[in-house]
């Protein structure tokens, strides 16, 4: 692949990166925290 090819994969994938980025953020600020003395029941993970 010659450089300019690089070049212009590289800004489409900074550009996809810095668009979606806001929305991980915001999906950040709405998370809830995790209790860590809650008991986990495998048998709801393996179903």
């Amino acid at each position: 692949m010659n450089s300019s090819r690089r070049k212009f994969v590289t800004s489409i994938a900074l550009g996809v990166g810095v668009t979606a980025f806001p929305n991980f953020i915001e999906d950040f600020d709405n998370l809830e925290p995790v209790n860590l003395n809650t008991a986990i029941n495998t048998n709801e993970l393996l179903s």
